[in-house]
């Protein structure tokens, strides 16, 4: 006998005592002790029904009270004015966050890359875009990323994402 023939009858055991002990307990093992005692249908009802209760009193809780109005109503001033600071908050939050780049466009050769999640997959023109545009002081090898490095490469890679120049 070969050993191969050893370890493929050794593995058919194996296989063969884990159906055997599965089959033998009735299917799926019971719940551990230590992760907590299973709750019947009854205990889940109820935990369903408190936590949907809870959740009706914090939404009648958020919603605003009438404004009080005049004989006519709001006037369109008062309207206008409380629409225009939801307005002026919309333009800060999409100033702030980064646009959604997908494409990566190399102004000297027009070539386009994907917007790589990670240094480790940029293409070469982007790292040394990156080397180029003074992000970072060279461009740096997989075996280099650790550390400290690792973290000045990725703030380096976010603020090459927010330069318009590169955008496909």
């Amino acid at each position: 006998m070969t050993i191969t023939t050893i370890l493929l009858i050794l593995a058919v055991v194996v296989v063969g005592y884990a159906l055997y002990a599965f089959f033998a307990s009735g299917g799926a093992p019971e719940t551990p002790d230590y992760m907590g005692p299973k709750a019947s249908c009854e205990e889940e009802s109820e935990i369903r029904t408190v936590i949907e209760a809870e959740g009706e009193q914090s939404t009648a809780a958020e919603e605003p009270a009438p404004a009080a109005t005049g004989a006519e109503g709001n006037p369109p001033e008062a309207v206008a004015e409380e629409e225009a600071p939801a307005a002026a908050g919309e333009k800060e939050v999409s100033a702030t966050e980064p646009a959604k780049i997908t494409e990566f466009r190399n102004p000297e050769t027009g070539e386009t890359a994907a917007n790589p999640s990670n240094y480790r997959f940029a293409k070469k023109w982007i790292k040394q875009a990156m080397v180029d545009e003074g992000l970072l002081d060279k461009v740096y090898k997989n075996k280099e990323l650790k550390g400290a490095t690792e973290k000045k490469v990725k703030e380096a890679l976010n603020r090459f994402k927010q330069l318009e120049k590169y955008h496909g």
